[in-house]
């Protein structure tokens, strides 16, 4: 070997372990790598390296620049790590469907779909997990890509400079992390051009969850210190950094100011203060990602004066989105409740389905709850009757006769009647048409409790409120108010525990709505025929 080639190889050499080193950054040289944190290796093979470089040179017969060489090892590269990525894809997205998956929201597009169409308009949202953090060769540009539990395929995002401080191994934004976009442009896909990539955006949120100890303790530390009530107290407000975590309570657009779209979000802190996030021009896109009942964490809001609709500013103050002000999300998980058909409901199910062998009819029907637990029957499939009605039923149609219908005084009297009518969550306006006078049945009711009272001894008493004690059963979140754990949680608790865990709980105060229930329901404890006719609907711990 002469020193000509000697030489050679030598830049051949230095030149493969230039383009290697370049590939590692862009794997994962921020920090990010950990054991297990995906199956494709940080740094490429050193074999797979020269013979890629050796390839693209013959590719290029009449010669080739290192900016070639490193575009075609990086775009190489990119397509080894893609079936490892999509194994990270399948791993992580199965972890996303067991927990309590959120309502998708109005505007929400796969991965999938943006590839078909080759578009994407700005005011979609793309709900996504990130599967990969890299950095672009010989650049300081970070990438994400991203995966939805939606789609087979993934994409690549070219990420905001505002996001690149929560980048690293201590960051937020990593793999695994859930994000949500909007106002979103796609560099498309051409020719000897690579695959899809979707631009910067500065509307995006990244998605916390209560229950991961990472995020609690991010939420706990950064935004639990501040208050609407004290930062409206504050003189020195202009010259503190606030962080604030509250719930929304409503999305509603503003009259436009000028030419300047505006929206507003009514957030509801844990003291019960109230104050506006106000979005104005392209920030409305940022709505999109929000709905009613998540939770809010927002850090370095800007604070202003509101401005009315006849835009003047007011003395009242409210935040805005500025240039440093950064957005978590804590979304409201989709809750769901297994409705029984009651024997009525089977019935009828079986008379307008006779055709159908009754091994196939439905004995359960799931129905969303709302915040508060209650069931919203507006889509439920069947008739419901009078006899079907119990606590946290919402969104309910019936269909009867109005058979009674009075004004109660403090011990009060009530008129019976009847009167024809079609229940359906409207108001109806009635004329009185004819009232039998020979009918009428008088009964007292005590005003607190809604139960009869009796005349005994010469005075009026009420049977349920001058009882000392009462045995009532719950059933649901109702149960859970009380014991303050999960019926999974306890169930998982030794004998002793049990028994230790429920003699804590004595003596403790609660709240309660509780009603007379003439359906009794089975017991299932041995020794037991039936449960007591009083249920708790509604229990709340006293502090």
């Amino acid at each position: 070997m002469d020193l000509a080639a000697a030489a050679d190889g030598d830049a051949f050499l230095e030149f493969v372990d230039y383009a290697i080193s370049m590939l590692s950054s862009s794997s994962g040289g921020n920090g990010d790598e950990s054991p297990g944190a995906g199956p494709a290796p940080a740094r490429p093979p050193w074999g797979w390296a020269v013979a890629q470089v050796l390839k693209s040179c013959c590719a290029y017969s009449s010669g080739v620049t290192a900016a070639i060489l490193l575009s075609d090892l990086f775009q190489s590269w990119t397509e080894q790590r893609k079936s490892l990525t999509a194994k990270r894809k399948v791993e992580l997205t199965n972890l996303l469907k067991t927990r309590n998956r959120r309502r998708r929201l109005p505007n929400t597009i796969t991965i999938d779909s943006i590839h078909e169409k080759n578009f994407l308009s700005p005011k979609s949202v793309l709900e996504a997990v990130v599967i990969d953090v890299f950095v672009i060769p010989g650049t300081n540009i970070y990438m994400l890509t991203l995966g939805d539990m939606w789609s087979t395929s993934t994409i690549d995002l070219y990420l905001h400079r505002r996001y690149y401080n929560y980048i690293g191994q201590h960051g937020v934004l990593k793999k695994g992390r859930e994000v949500m976009l909007t106002g979103c442009c796609l560099r498309t896909a051409m020719e000897g051009s690579g695959h899809a990539r979707i631009l910067p955006t500065e509307y995006m949120v990244m998605l916390l969850d209560e229950d991961e100890d990472e995020d609690a303790m991010l939420l706990a530390a950064q935004f639990c210190t501040y208050s609407f009530s004290s930062m409206m107290l504050d003189e020195n407000r202009n010259n503190i950094s606030y962080s604030f975590y509250a719930r929304i309570e409503k999305i509603e657009s503003l009259e436009p100011f000028g030419s300047t779209e505006r929206k507003q979000i009514v957030l509801v802190d844990d003291d019960d203060a109230k104050i506006k996030f106000v979005l104005w021009g392209e920030q409305v896109l940022l709505a999109n990602l929000f709905s009613v009942g998540s939770m809010l964490a927002l850090d370095r809001p800007f604070i202003a004066n509101c401005v009315h609709n006849n835009h003047e500013e007011s003395q009242e103050l409210c935040l805005e989105y500025g240039s440093a002000t950064q957005v978590y999300l804590v979304p409201i998980a989709q809750q769901e409740e297994q409705i029984l058909l009651t024997p009525t409901q089977i019935r009828s199910q079986g008379s307008r389905l006779s055709c159908v062998p009754s091994n196939h009819m439905a004995s359960q029907v799931t129905l969303p709850r709302d915040l508060h637990g209650s069931v919203d029957f507006s889509k439920y499939p069947f008739r419901v009757y009078v006899s079907d009605l119990h606590d946290k039923m919402v969104g309910v149609s019936l269909f009867g006769m109005v058979a009674r219908q009075g004004r109660c005084w403090p011990y009060g009297v009530y008129v019976w009647f009847d009167l024809y009518l079609e229940f359906n969550k409207h108001i109806c306006r009635v004329r009185l048409d004819h009232i039998d006078v020979n009918s009428l049945k008088v009964l007292l009711f005590h005003n607190l409790c809604g139960c009869v009272v009796s005349d005994q001894s010469g005075g009026l008493q009420c049977s349920f409120y001058d009882s000392e004690n009462v045995f009532a059963w719950c059933v649901g979140q109702t149960a859970v108010e009380f014991l303050q754990i999960s019926p999974d949680e306890y169930m998982e608790l030794s004998e002793d525990e049990r028994a230790m865990y429920l003699y804590t709980l004595q003596n403790e105060s609660f709240t309660v709505a509780i009603a007379n229930t003439s359906q009794r329901i089975e017991a299932y404890i041995e020794g037991e025929k039936s449960l007591p006719v009083w249920e708790i609907t509604r229990a709340q711990k006293c502090e």
